[in-house]
């Protein structure tokens, strides 16, 4: 079995600028980079970046979730997440290819969706409240 088999939520490719944060455990603890994506999907995000994660690290990031995953207006969200998979790329030590399964959706201003806002003008009492 292909390790795509074992996907059960669709990868979208897509190059979406990320704000990463290392959150917990290691020496890179509060490293931030701004990486770029090389897919996102409802359950996880692969992003290259100039850091060699271990795997275990906690990361928070920030980024425009795109609408063909969340099924809402592409708009930014944070999310924790922990890192599974950290290849090198073209066999260099200065990139590398990182996956992150996503764990919490953060509780920010962000992540909540737009409050309907009451229309404007004025109002009158119906008539059965007068």
């Amino acid at each position: 079995m292909t390790r795509s088999e074992y996907r059960q939520l669709p990868r979208i490719t897509a190059k979406v600028p990320i704000e990463v944060e290392v959150t917990r455990p290691g020496k890179l603890r509060g490293q931030k980079e701004l990486c770029t994506s090389e897919n996102v999907s409802a359950a996880g995000i692969r992003f290259v970046t100039r850091y060699p994660l271990a795997v275990g690290t906690y990361v928070r990031m920030l980024f425009m979730m795109p609408q063909e995953v969340s099924r809402w207006a592409a708009r930014p969200y944070q999310f924790t997440g922990k890192v599974l998979r950290v290849e090198p790329i073209g066999g260099s030590e200065e990139q590398f290819s990182v996956a992150v399964m996503l764990t919490a959706l953060a509780d920010t201003p962000a992540n909540r969706p737009p409050r309907a806002s009451a229309p404007q003008g004025r109002y009158d009492k119906p008539a059965l409240c007068a």
